[in-house]
């Protein structure tokens, strides 16, 4: 390996494999068609590849994995963006030494950047840099983040499909016949990123206009919108129900028409389609609400019309018309004048335009459109979630139920954060339990919600919470039928295994409560630790029934293979050390495996298989203080623990 520029430069082979691992890699070699590969690169594929671009083909591989169809790419390997040159008006390609000056910019944009690229490849015209990703990036996090690189960087912007080509390096461009150029990895860092790193630390950039939407008919009669005679805005801005919804029906659309349009095609199931729909009042959840209002068709509802119309702000004199209606790549409607320039959507216009707060300005909507947020259900429901943050802000589970107040300590914040996601998600009384309101919600959301750095760390933490009653994770098969179909539809369109966790939160009474402290005391009698904490703890430790009550979505009747096979290596460590002096201290068993198994790997194991251990051979796990260290005459530095024979 050589170095450029004191960067370490792999080879192609390493540098492929840094994306797809020891998996299979789409090529696609391309001169006037394509000639399409899948194959791992050997020396076979070297082969192959090599003649071909010796007879003019450019090479190119698919940086993420899955499949060559945006809709078939299912695993983000990598961010990329692709500074390009371009050619002069003659449609020739800029001289070189042009093109270096361009690359010496664009590297210098790189440079500056706070994340430091895994990779920058040198093409003819300019360079593709990348950041290579950890597993778990969602398509739409993926893309967010894409156009988020290309707004920050100016890059090509039509290098931004999940399943893009992009050059393989040390193969010649070959787009001008008679003057090649060597494709070059001239940086490489052995680094790789979440995908959050970049979803929080770019800036933000504003959604393409990308059409007008033509789902409701528009058959109101458009008038000026800075005239007077405009009565929609004259309504706003008077807060004027009764007047707003005059002249909504009188435009051949009635509220409830236009709010329940909306409902059914954005919101519910398709189950619900078929279902009667109530004519009268419209019941939602606060975030059923917020989502839905976005969909309301401004032009019907502003009552103004055309691709530009004088501005309706009462603050904006508008005397050459700069406003417009757009929507984005949500369906979501919003206002934008490039006058004075106000954007937003409608509840904030309607703030803008009467002068009125943040609640006044949802209570009009409300009322207009005849929809209430909080049926009697979930006021009682929510008084229920209000009375378990109190009872856990009051300090009084320390002393009512002290075991269970020691696993809740350090982790209360987590639990006040996840009942008031649970109070602000109260579905309708249909999808309930037994009368308990039901929500769910992904790992990956709740990570960020609960602010917890790993996906590891907040599905352990949700799984105690379930153990101690806390919060009830929801078998499949009990989850109410519509939502289980829109479960399963949304893991389908994502390819996941399993569908997202759905959960109940019951009432902090007696009853419960005492049942979490005594869960509580279990886990401190069977050596319980986060780090140890799974599927296979709970097997081993209670039982098959036991562990698929607390993850219903796991099916394995046993552990695997490799953890039984680790699991008996410690054993006979354990039982090695016993007879030779009557006593293995832990950290003895980590030191005689780890080079074989890997540390941390050893660590695990032992604390999922510890209880099962000690039960079946009858042995004790105990700590080595003062007393225990005479008997047993060990001599190390602290107090370990240690495994000894039962008394």
């Amino acid at each position: 390996m050589d170095k450029r520029k004191g960067r370490l430069v792999i080879n192609t082979k390493q540098f492929l494999e840094s994306f797809h691992g020891k998996e299979k890699i789409n090529f696609n070699c391309i001169k006037q068609y394509g000639k399409k590969l899948n194959s791992e690169y050997n020396d076979k594929t070297i082969d192959v590849l090599s003649q071909l671009n010796e007879q003019g083909y450019n090479i190119y591989f698919y940086v993420n994995g899955g499949g060559v169809k945006d809709k078939e790419i299912n695993k983000f390997n990598a961010l990329f963006i692709d500074f390009d040159k371009g050619k002069i008006q003659s449609k020739e390609y800029y001289p070189l030494d042009e093109v270096a000056k361009y690359k010496e910019e664009c590297i210098k944009k790189v440079q500056d950047f706070d994340f430091e690229p895994s990779f920058i490849v040198e093409t003819r015209n300019g360079i593709h840099v990348y950041w290579l990703l950890n597993e778990g990036a969602l398509p739409e996090e993926w893309k967010i983040c894409t156009e988020k690189l290309i707004s920050y960087f100016d890059s090509d912007p039509r290098v931004k499909n999940p399943a893009r080509l992009m050059r393989v390096p040390n193969y010649n461009w070959i787009k001008d016949i008679n003057n090649p150029f060597m494709c070059n990895i001239i940086e490489s860092n052995n680094i790789k990123y979440d995908i959050e790193d970049f979803m929080f630390c770019l800036p933000d950039i504003e959604k393409k206009e990308i059409k007008k939407s033509n789902r409701i008919i528009k058959t109101v009669k458009k008038v000026d919108s800075n005239n007077n005679d405009n009565m929609n805005i004259m309504a706003i801005k008077n807060l004027d129900v009764d007047m707003m919804k005059l002249l909504l029906d009188r435009g051949g659309k009635r509220c409830n028409d236009i709010i329940y349009t909306i409902y059914k095609e954005y919101i519910v199931t398709p189950k619900t389609h078929d279902k009667d729909i109530p004519t009268d009042t419209l019941v939602l959840s606060d975030m059923e609400f917020f989502d839905l209002i976005e969909y309301i068709d401004l032009y019907i509802f502003l009552g103004v019309d055309g691709d530009k119309f004088s501005c309706i702000l009462p603050s904006h004199e508008d005397n050459n018309p700069s406003a417009g209606i757009v929507t984005n790549q949500n369906d979501h409607y919003m206002y934008n004048c490039f006058g004075c320039g106000f954007k937003g959507g409608i509840l904030k216009l309607i703030q803008a335009i009467s002068g009125c707060n943040l609640p006044q300005s949802i209570n009009f909507l409300k009322a207009v459109f005849n929809i209430t947020t909080e049926t009697e259900y979930q006021k009682q429901q929510k008084e229920l979630y209000d009375s378990n943050i109190s009872y856990i802000l009051s300090g009084k589970m320390e002393n009512d139920y002290p075991d269970l107040w020691k696993y809740i300590k350090p982790r209360k914040t987590k639990l006040i954060t996840l009942l008031e996601y649970a109070k602000n998600n109260i579905t309708d009384e249909k999808y309930s339990i037994d009368g308990d309101s039901i929500f769910y919600g992904s790992i990956r959301y709740f990570k960020d919600l609960l602010n917890i750095g790993s996906l590891e760390t907040i599905n352990k933490t949700i799984q105690l919470f379930n153990f101690l009653e806390l919060v009830t994770k929801i078998a499949p098969e009990e989850i109410p039928s519509e939502m289980l179909e829109k479960h399963k539809k949304k893991a389908k369109e994502n390819k996941h295994k399993n569908l997202i966790n759905t959960y109940m939160i019951k009432s902090y009474d007696y009853n419960t409560l005492q049942e979490s402290d005594e869960k509580a005391k279990i886990l401190k009698d069977n050596n319980f630790s986060m780090k140890g904490l799974s599927y296979e703890y709970i097997l081993r430790t209670f039982g098959e029934e036991t562990a698929k009550k607390y993850y219903p979505q796991n099916r394995k009747s046993k552990p695997s293979k490799k953890s039984d096979i680790l699991t008996n290596e410690i054993v006979k460590i354990i039982f090695c050390q016993i007879e030779l002096k009557g006593f293995v201290i832990e950290k003895e068993i980590v030191e005689s495996l780890g080079s074989q198994y890997g540390r941390e790997k050893v660590k695990t194991q032992m604390k999922r298989s510890i209880q099962e251990i000690l039960d079946k051979y009858d042995l004790q796990r105990i700590r080595a203080n003062k007393l225990n260290k005479e008997k047993y005459g060990i001599t190390c530095q602290g107090y370990p623990f240690i495994i000894v024979r039962g008394d």
